[in-house]
């Protein structure tokens, strides 16, 4: 008798089902998911808002919002660690960060209310327009705020911006000439440099190195370039070589330099720093030693392209935000803020002992601070003033409350530019230092001795005003 299998299904058939009930029974979970919901609301008027061409708003309308402009070399990286390093340090919740439109954004909740601090690169002279117009709360900038832009915000009712409240050195940098890595190239005098960035000299064996054609390769405009042009141009209104390369990113800059052995460039010293490919140039002068850009000679602003980089922060009419802006500033001065500058890889402001010498000084410097340490600490003097300026100031104080120096007795040495005669700045310069020793004493600091040293010992040559400012000086030294 022949077996009958149509009773028996066999086992890819009994597979088969079990896959057409699975589909099955998902199909109509999947309608159920689609459609269930609208008929069970049949009848009720929903508002769909379409979707806009405008990205939203990242500040919360209810929010205290402060709002950074102005310098890209702050806005890149130190602005934002700093922002966000006091945020985390008040314990703020919720804190988010969002990109938009070439500016970042901080979002979080302090003390229960909302905040939004938006960082924005604009170029330092427009942080200065946006404050003028009511558009930013805060001004970065990577030069000090220029004569006409002072009395421009003066006259739109927000004050002195060069008074100690508003002008705030936040960290220090320079700017750094570049060169490949693999060159020879070590020392350049500020005259070759201008030759070269100028385009009046094209060759490197015109400057003593071997053969080959230079490749410029430069900042945009905006402060990087006016302090270039204004220290080794000795004017802001010389151009560069129409053959240079112009870049706005400090990177983008500094890859090029990498992958050009006939290359050399200017940019931020801080953008430099953890890359191989690139070196910086010293420099100098008839009157001057060369001096290589690093953090002792960026701090006592020794190098030639040193820079401070400031906040400055006109008094808002709004209370909220003055208080956490007033909060900020105060934050930045702290060694924790000093912390969060130098994580975002620029020098910080906190009092150091540095090589004793970090250029070639005179016999009768080398006299006058026998025995003691170099600080990086140099007080230097509102323009046209014997007033100290707003950094000055503020190391002052550093000085009064850093636990390392507890017990120092501080040796100060005074410097003037070489306007006069020089026995009468001998006087001047020992009438500044003590000066300065009046104020240290008043803060509980122990001097041990004052000197007038004069127009000895300058760090930039005295062909202007701006460079004989920079002489006219109190140098800091303890033991």
């Amino acid at each position: 008798m022949r077996e009958d299998r149509s009773e028996m299904p066999s086992a890819g058939w009994q597979i088969l089902s079990g896959l057409i009930l699975v589909l099955i029974i998902g199909g109509l979970s999947f309608l159920a998911w689609r459609y269930l919901p609208d008929w069970l609301n049949r009848g009720k008027t929903e508002t769909v808002t379409s979707p806009s061409t405008e990205p939203a708003s990242p500040i919360p309308a209810n929010a205290t919002a402060v709002r950074i402009h102005g310098s890209n070399t702050l806005a890149a990286r130190l602005v934002p660690e700093l922002v966000r390093s006091f945020l985390k340090q008040q314990g703020a919740s919720q804190l988010t960060e969002i990109r938009s439109d070439q500016q970042l954004t901080f979002r979080a909740t302090l003390n229960g209310e909302a905040i939004a601090v938006t960082v924005k690169p604009t170029g330092s002279h427009q942080g200065f327009v946006d404050a003028q117009n009511k558009q930013a709360d805060v001004v970065m900038a990577s030069r000090p705020v220029a004569n006409n832009e002072a009395t421009d915000l003066k006259n739109a009712g927000l004050g002195d911006l060069r008074s100690n409240r508003v002008e705030n050195v936040v960290a220090m940098d320079g700017v750094a000439v570049i060169v490949n890595s693999n060159t020879r190239i070590k020392e350049l005098s500020k005259a070759q440099v201008a030759g070269i960035f100028k385009g009046e000299i094209t060759n490197w064996s015109e400057v003593g190195y071997p053969a080959g054609n230079i490749n410029l390769y430069v900042r945009d405009a905006g402060a990087t370039v006016d302090l270039f042009k204004s220290e080794i141009y000795g004017s802001e209104e010389e151009a560069m070589s129409p053959n240079a390369r112009s870049f706005r990113d400090n990177e983008e800059l500094i890859q090029s330099v990498a992958q050009d052995e006939n290359g050399i460039g200017f940019t931020s010293w801080a953008a430099t720093k953890g890359n191989a490919e690139v070196k910086s140039v010293a420099l100098y002068t008839d009157a001057t030693q060369p001096v290589m850009p690093n953090p002792s000679t960026i701090a006592t602003e020794d190098y030639q392209l040193s820079r401070r980089l400031y906040l400055y922060t006109p008094k808002s009419t709004d209370d909220k935000k003055q208080v956490l802006i007033d909060r900020f500033m105060a934050y930045i001065q702290t060694v924790k803020g000093q912390e969060a500058a130098q994580r975002a890889g620029f020098v910080p402001l906190d009092p150091q002992g540095v090589n004793n010498f970090t250029t070639t000084i005179s016999d009768k410097y080398r006299a006058s601070v026998r025995g003691g340490v170099r600080t990086n600490v140099v007080l230097r003097f509102k323009t046209g003033s014997s007033e100290l300026d707003s950094k000055a100031v503020r190391d002052l104080e550093r000085l009064r409350t850093e636990p390392r120096y507890a017990g120092k007795q501080f040796i100060l040495i005074g410097f003037t530019d070489n306007v006069g005669s020089e026995p009468s700045n001998v006087a001047l310069s020992l009438k500044r230092a003590q000066s300065v020793q009046l104020l240290m004493q008043q803060s509980g600091l122990s001097v041990a001795s004052v000197t007038g040293l004069g127009s000895s010992d300058p760090v930039r040559e005295n062909t202007n005003e701006l460079y004989r400012a920079m002489n006219r000086r109190v140098d800091v030294w303890y033991r």
